[in-house]
């Protein structure tokens, strides 16, 4: 690869990073990670998000199979939020 397009694919990697960059993204975002994840570390995830609202789905896998319980608790974040 050419050494040149190092800045240009960094650039890109910033601009569609799933990560919020500022403090009012970070406090728009609700994460929900699961603690036996077989293909994220889960731990990797919750500090790349420090300032998100974040939960963590007990025994639950990479499909979040537990994602109907948690959807009140989500309606209820997303209405209370004054944006």
């Amino acid at each position: 690869m050419d050494e040149g397009f190092g800045p240009d694919l960094k650039r890109l990697d910033d601009e569609t990073s799933p990560v919020p960059q500022t403090q009012e993204e970070r406090r728009r975002t609700w994460v929900l990670l699961s603690d036996e994840d077989e293909v994220l570390d889960w731990h990797k995830a919750r500090d790349a998000m420090r300032g998100c609202r974040i939960v963590v789905s007990p025994g639950d896998d990479h499909r979040i199979r537990a994602f109907d319980d948690f959807v009140p608790t989500l309606a209820a974040w997303a209405a209370d939020d004054p944006s």
